[in-house]
């Protein structure tokens, strides 16, 4: 099988699948040139693999061309904070009760965030990192727009992501980006016949829905304005649904 097929029927991301807490986002972040790379770094770590070790990935990443300050993330005297990812700590932390300060975060992230014998899953709809993908270089890369891309993974990825969650019954989904709530429903969807609807809480911005094995939430993007200062307080209202 084309190694690049096999990633996208394949690879969906990073940690211990039979960790508690699986946070699934639109798509990994970066250029859409450096997919070759990721897919050869994959390849290298078992392409058979749904789930790679997040450090070790990145760090083995880190050593191609253009990827070097990936290692800012991992190791050094002062930790980077990686944007969505520090925003997914701040939820969980709310879920597990951490206090979640700057610095227990940086420590979280360096040595705990997707690991393979963790708690958490940091997993992504689609196969290939886009952070900009505009119509043109979406044609340029894929030969299709950006809704013709999306439409052409979206069913296989969404089968491929609810039989993972199937399989291992984590205690709580958080899909992250409304802009893919139709996308997150219809893994829901598969998952229980009698979905019919999400619900949304009084407070804060988020909707779910619970079933006898998982609670599904869908939040906005870990960066969006509509999470500022209240990831946290996302995380404890999860922590009691749960």
């Amino acid at each position: 099988m084309d190694k690049t097929i096999k990633f996208v029927n394949t690879k969906i991301g990073y940690g211990n699948p039979k960790g508690s807490y699986w946070f699934i986002g639109p798509e990994e972040g970066g250029t859409i040139e450096g997919n070759k790379d990721r897919i050869e770094t994959w390849s290298q770590l078992g392409a058979n693999e749904n789930f790679h070790d997040l450090k070790e990935f990145h760090l083995l990443l880190s050593k191609r061309n253009g990827f070097n300050s990936l290692q800012r993330f991992f190791i050094g005297e002062k930790i980077k904070l990686q944007s969505t990812w520090n925003g997914i700590i701040e939820v969980l932390f709310g879920i597990i009760g951490n206090d979640g300060l700057r610095e227990e975060r940086r420590v979280y992230q360096s040595i705990e965030l997707g690991r393979k014998n963790g708690e958490t899953i940091i997993g992504e709809l689609f196969p290939f990192s886009s952070k900009k993908l505009n119509d043109e270089t979406s044609k340029n890369y894929f030969g299709l727009s950006k809704k013709d891309y999306w439409e052409k993974f979206s069913i296989e990825r969404e089968i491929l992501l609810a039989n993972q969650i199937e399989r291992y019954s984590p205690k709580v989904v958080v899909f992250y980006s409304t802009t893919f709530n139709s996308n997150w429903k219809r893994i829901i969807e598969r998952l229980d016949t009698n979905f019919n609807n999400l619900q949304t809480h009084s407070d804060l911005p988020f909707s779910y829905h619970k079933t006898s094995k998982t609670l599904f939430v869908i939040i906005p993007h870990p960066i969006a304005r509509q999470l500022n200062k209240k990831k946290k307080e996302v995380g404890v209202a999860i922590k009691k649904l749960m």
